[in-house]
């Protein structure tokens, strides 16, 4: 009897337990799963960063990391564009970012298709923004929040001020061009001109008689009238004359199709101008910069050869270090003395990758 006893007053005991902990965890419901915001990548007033800037890149890459991480979660990114966009932006906005961050998710391996990255147009914020997220399978996407309605962003143009072709004669006037991109929203121009003497001025073209100019360069600014008021309206043109060296061309690092094609627009221009010569200005940055001179000046010669063109009017030159990889094309007129290499980093700076050692025998 007592052992029977022991045995019933157990299970009651395990069974108001049971009943105790029901009521507890019932008190406390579940946690249902939600979406997780990872990152939120902002570029700040008036400013654009490219899809392959540093910054961009870093954070595009460090949520294609956390992707790996989260298989069974959709990849859901959230852009917003700026309020006002400055200059026509075409590049560097939160579009540009989404879609690399896309195909960066995408091109993880087997496992990952488009499918599972889903982009959404979250409206105007005040800057270019980029929300990255990971949403749990059934698990309802957020809802974006916008800070502005979309009737009221403004899309500045692109202001276009440049001097039309080189004057490598001062008794011819020097041409400058004004312009905006898109066309549609071209207004009236003003040209301010701090010497030389104007000959016509019809607003989109200014022609400027600078004989008698005692430099072989002047600036001149462009006011656009009729912008919005939030809408930058000014520019400035630096026109060079005279029989001096011209910087043609000048970029960093950029793929091997974009150099190929800048290229052949120098060798078209220079094929305009016979006695002139190219120089090509290469410059290596902090990290190996010797390997990179190289490859740029294999790139350069190789390019040409299969292009037929004369190697005799260019000169490639290792010209020092800079603190990125850089390149500055010249177009020197015959008798000209070419400019002098501007490297920024000394030599003595640079690090250089240490030499391979020899296998014993």
């Amino acid at each position: 009897m007592n052992i029977l006893h022991r045995t019933r007053s157990s299970r009651i005991v395990s069974l108001s337990f049971l009943l105790i902990l029901a009521c507890a965890l019932s008190a406390f419901p579940q946690q249902k799963p939600s979406a997780l915001k990872f990152d939120v990548l902002t570029a700040e007033y008036d400013h654009y960063y490219r899809y392959d800037d540093p910054l961009v890149k870093q954070r595009i890459d460090r949520f294609v990391a956390e992707a790996k991480r989260q298989p069974g979660k959709t990849k859901y990114l959230v852009r917003y564009r700026a309020r006002v966009r400055q200059g026509g932006v075409y590049s560097g906005n939160s579009n540009d970012w989404a879609t690399t961050a896309k195909h960066a998710v995408a091109a993880i391996g087997k496992t990952y298709d488009e499918s599972d990255i889903v982009v959404v147009d979250g409206g105007v914020r005040e800057n270019e923004t980029l929300e990255f997220w990971f949403v749990p399978k059934g698990v309802d996407l957020p809802t974006p929040t916008p800070e502005f309605d979309r009737s009221t962003a403004i899309d500045c143009p692109q202001i276009l001020a440049y001097q039309a072709g080189y004057n490598f004669d001062k008794e011819k006037p020097v041409v400058l061009t004004a312009g905006t991109r898109p066309d549609d929203q071209a207004k009236n121009f003003e040209w301010i001109i701090n010497e030389g003497k104007v000959i016509s001025d019809i607003g989109t073209v200014v022609e400027i008689d600078v004989s008698r100019v005692k430099e072989n360069k002047l600036t001149a600014f462009l006011e656009v009238k009729g912008l919005p008021p939030v809408c930058k309206s000014t520019a400035t043109v630096v026109a060079e004359f005279g029989n001096t060296a011209r910087l043609f061309d000048s970029f960093g690092r950029l793929p091997n199709g974009d150099i190929r094609s800048r290229l052949d627009a120098f060798a078209q221009d220079i094929s305009k101008h016979p006695g002139f010569h190219g120089y090509f200005y290469n410059y290596g940055d902090r990290v190996d910069g010797d390997r990179q001179m190289a490859a740029r000046r294999r790139l350069f010669a190789s390019h040409y050869q299969a292009r037929n063109f004369d190697k005799s009017r260019v000169t490639i030159v290792d010209a020092g270090y800079r603190e990125e990889i850089h390149t500055d094309v010249w177009l020197v007129p015959p008798g000209v003395k070419p400019p002098d290499a501007t490297p920024t980093v000394d030599s003595s700076f640079i690090i250089r990758p240490s030499a391979r050692k020899r296998p014993r025998k």
